[in-house]
C-alpha cells in the first residue's frame, strides 16, 4: 500500500496506463535499515523484488494497492503489517508511523495525538512526541497502538525544521469501500481487522512435552497462502492428521524404554514467485517423572545406640507422599538404592515395590535397620527414582543421611549444599545422659570455625554461649568442599559442607 499521488507521476489525478506499465519494472526493497538511530551503523539492504500490478486505489484518501508480481517468500523472513478499518481515532501517544524519507533508510517516529482531519473527514491528522515525519514519506503507513495501519500519509507540514507542524493521512476506514480495499483484503467475510503476520523467524507453536497416556496435542505454524507443509516427527510419535497442512495432530507412538526426545521439523516451501522454502524445529519430549520436585522424607534417629535402628524413608512430590506422585501420568513403581559404610538390613519393601498410582496415599517407603557404629559419624546416601505410566524411569535422586554413634551431642547443618548462608543448630535430642545427674546436659554454640580441605581456617565466629542456633554467610567462600567445627565450650564436633 501506499499513496496515490506516489504513482500518479503526472498528477492528473488519474493512474493512466503509462503508469500502470511502469508499475512493472517498479523496484520494492525489504530490510532496509541502519543498525543505530545516528546513521552511523551498517545498512542491511539485502532484499529486493521488482515488478507489480495495481489492486485499488482512491484519490480521495490518496490510497493505493498494489500486488507485487514476485513477493518475498516465507525463507525471506519478511514481515507483514496486520491492518484495522475501525472509524475511531488509535490511541494518539502509543501509535506512529514508518516511513523512508527520500528513500532513505527506515525512520520510526511516534505520535503526540492522532484525530479527525478538521477540513475533510477522508483524513486523520497526526502530531508527533517523538521524531518528525520528513518530505519524500508520501505513502507511508499510520500505525495504531496495535501496530495495525489505519492510514497512509498524504501530505503535511512536519520537518526538521517546523517539529511542531503535523501531517495528514488517508484513512484506511474510506478506503474499504471507497478504495474497493475488501474486495482484496477480505473479499468474502469482510473483516474488521488482520494481524500482524510475523515470518521473521516462522515459530512452530505446541507443548515441549508430549503426555505420556498418548494423548493428541497439536503443532502448527501460520497457515500461509500458496505454501506446502512437509511435517517430519521422530519415531517416539506419530503424526495422527495433518499432514501437508500448516496444523498437524500428534500422539506417543509405542512404548518408549527410555527418556527419548527429538525434533518436530516442518519445511514450508513457498511456490509464489521464486521457489523458497523455510526449515523449523522444535525439540519434543515424551513426558518423564519430574525429578526437580522429587525429594526423599527421612525419619528416624541419627544417635544409633542399638543394633539395627529403623530408620523410615519416603517419597515427596510436590507435597504429595507416597505414590501420589503425578506428571501428566502417574507413577507406577520406585526403587530405591543405599550406599552405607556399614551393614544394614531392609526391614520391608525389599527396596523395589509397585503402588496403585491412583491412590491418594500410599506407603511408598520403607524402613532400614542399620548395625550400630563402633563410633564415630558417618554418612548414608540414599537414591530414588521412579516410574511412569510410559515405562520411563527418572534420573536418581540422592540425599545424604548422617549417622553418629555414642554421641553427647550433635549439630545440624542447613541447607549443605547451600550458595549464601547456612543456619547451624546444635541438636540435644540425643546427649548423653550425665550418670552424676538426673537430667541431660544441654549443649549451646561457643565458637564456629570453617576450614578448607588443607585444614586451613578461612571463617572463625566466636558466640556468647547461651544460643543453640547460629547463621553464617558463606557468599564469599569460593564452591569447594569444606570442614565446618563446631565447639560447645568442651569439645568439637565437625561435618562437612558443599559451597556452591
Amino acid at each position: 500500500m501506499t499513496g496515490f499521488h506516489v504513482v500518479d507521476k503526472n498528477n492528473n489525478n488519474t493512474i493512466d496506463a503509462a503508469e500502470i506499465t511502469a508499475l512493472q519494472s517498479a523496484r520494492f526493497e525489504f530490510s532496509f535499515w541502519n543498525t543505530s538511530c545516528s546513521g552511523s551503523g551498517s545498512v542491511n539492504h539485502a532484499l529486493s523484488f521488482s515488478g507489480a500490478m495495481l489492486r485499488a486505489h482512491n484519490e480521495g484518501t490518496d490510497m493505493v494497492l498494489l500486488e507485487l508480481l514476485n513477493p518475498p517468500g516465507v525463507g525471506d523472513g519478511v514481515n507483514y503489517a496486520g491492518w484495522n478499518r475501525s472509524t475511531s481515532a488509535p490511541t494518539g501517544n502509543a501509535s506512529y508511523i514508518i516511513h523512508h524519507a527520500d528513500g532513505e533508510s527506515m525512520r520510526l517516529t511516534k505520535t503526540s495525538t492522532v484525530k479527525n482531519w478538521f477540513w475533510n473527514n477522508n483524513y486523520w491528522t497526526a502530531h508527533y512526541n517523538s521524531g518528525v515525519v520528513m518530505p519524500g514519506s508520501s505513502g507511508s503507513a499510520l500505525f495504531n497502538q496495535n501496530g495495525s495501519i489505519v492510514g497512509t500519509l498524504r501530505s503535511g507540514w512536519s520537518s526538521c525544521t517546523f517539529t511542531d507542524f503535523g501531517d495528514r493521512y488517508g484513512k484506511f476506514n474510506v478506503s474499504w469501500t471507497a478504495g474497493e480495499l475488501q474486495t482484496w483484503l477480505s473479499p468474502n467475510n469482510n473483516h474488521q481487522a488482520a494481524n500482524t503476520l510475523v515470518l521473521a523467524p516462522v515459530a512452530i507453536s505446541g507443548p515441549a512435552v508430549v503426555p505420556c497416556e498418548g494423548t493428541p496435542v497439536t503443532y502448527s505454524v501460520p497457515n500461509l497462502l500458496g505454501c506446502t507443509f512437509t511435517w517430519v516427527v521422530p519415531n517416539t510419535l506419530n503424526i495422527v492428521s495433518g499432514q501437508g497442512t500448516s496444523s498437524i495432530v500428534a500422539a506417543k507412538n509405542g512404548t518408549p524404554t527410555s527418556q527419548p526426545s527429538g525434533f518436530i521439523t516442518v519445511t514450508i516451501t513457498d511456490s509464489k514467485g521464486r521457489s523458497r522454502s523455510a526449515t523449523v524445529n522444535k525439540t519434543v519430549t515424551i513426558s518423564f517423572p519430574d525429578v526437580d520436585q522429587l525429594q526423599l522424607v527421612k525419619s528416624g534417629p541419627t544417635c544409633l545406640s542399638a543394633p539395627y535402628q529403623a530408620i523410615s524413608l519416603g517419597a515427596s512430590y510436590n507435597g504429595n507422599t507416597g505414590c501420589n506422585l503425578k506428571y501428566n501420568s502417574g507413577i507406577t513403581e520406585v526403587e530405591w538404592q543405599i550406599t552405607s559404610p556399614f551393614s544394614y538390613q531392609l526391614t520391608n519393601n525389599a527396596g523395589v515395590f509397585s503402588c496403585n498410582p491412583t491412590s491418594v496415599v500410599n506407603k511408598a517407603g520403607l524402613s532400614i535397620g542399620f548395625a550400630s557404629p563402633s563410633s564415630g559419624s558417618y554418612i548414608v546416601t540414599i537414591l530414588i527414582r521412579v516410574k511412569n505410566q510410559c515405562g520411563l524411569w527418572s534420573e536418581w535422586t540422592p540425599g545424604n543421611y548422617h549417622i553418629v554413634q555414642n554421641c553427647s551431642w550433635m549439630f545440624t547443618v542447613s541447607p549443605n549444599p547451600s550458595s549464601s548462608q547456612i543456619e547451624v543448630t546444635i541438636d540435644n535430642s540425643n546427649t548423653a545422659y550425665e550418670k552424676s545427674k538426673p537430667v541431660y546436659t544441654s549443649n549451646f554454640i561457643s565458637e564456629i570455625q570453617i576450614a578448607d580441605m588443607s585444614g586451613n581456617v578461612v571463617s572463625k565466629q566466636r558466640y556468647d554461649g547461651r544460643q543453640s542456633t547460629a547463621v553464617l554467610s558463606i557468599s564469599n567462600l569460593r564452591p569447594d568442599v569444606y570442614f565446618i567445627r563446631v565447639f560447645n565450650g568442651n569439645e568439637w564436633k565437625t561435618q562437612k559442607i558443599i559451597k556452591n
